[in-house]
């Protein structure tokens, strides 16, 4: 069982390496209260976002860490002038390192997750309607143009604004609102089609 991320940061030195560069990241967050209060109050939605590209929650926990990271050695947080560019900025870097991995997987993105909803043919058991919705957004979100999809999860999971969204991807507030209104039209659309909204009375 993986430990949870704070304390995963907190614990660098024995989780990430022993080498000095891994001592002196963890030491800046830990003695910074600025970094310290923009990791407390961004890490769990960077996670949620690394999440829901991943599927996998170590692999999000890794993803996230190695982002804030990055952030901290390059001094990021100090930096930029608005609490806004460095959530853009952390954000950016959660999505590209989530792309890098499921490369390496030789995998798409927004694929359902494959070890979350076990079926078993021994069981009459069915899976339950919160399953079945998960796995039936799941496999919506694959058929969503990329930046329906994408759009959608950044402002779902990671909460951010359009305009940071329109940053992340390189597009205009206008487009951000546009997407995320279809995509979630389009969602609507299949989720009642599969049967798992009911209709409006």
């Amino acid at each position: 069982m993986s430990m949870p991320f704070e304390s995963a940061v907190r614990g660098t030195k024995e989780i990430v390496s022993e080498s000095a560069e891994s001592q002196s990241a963890t030491e800046q967050i830990e003695s910074r209260p600025e970094q310290a209060r923009f990791f407390d109050e961004h890490a769990p939605r960077a996670k949620r976002f690394a999440m829901s590209l991943l599927r996998r929650w170590a692999d999000a926990e890794e993803v996230t860490q190695e982002a804030f990271f990055k952030l901290i050695k390059n001094g990021v947080i100090e930096k930029v002038d608005t609490e806004s560019a460095a959530r853009a900025i952390l954000f950016t870097t959660v999505r590209n390192l989530s792309i890098d991995v499921l490369r390496q997987r030789g995998r798409r993105k927004f694929e359902p997750y494959d070890d979350h909803i076990v079926v078993t043919k021994k069981s009459d058991l069915a899976e339950t309607g919160l399953e079945r919705l998960e796995a039936g957004v799941a496999s919506a979100m694959q058929q969503l143009p990329e930046e329906w999809a994408e759009a959608l999860q950044l402002k779902v999971s990671g909460g951010l604004s359009y305009e940071e969204i329109g940053n992340i991807l390189n597009a205009t507030s206008g487009q951000v609102r546009m997407w995320i209104f279809r995509g979630r039209k389009r969602l609507h659309t299949e989720l009642k089609k599969a049967g798992l909204l009911e209709d409006e009375q």
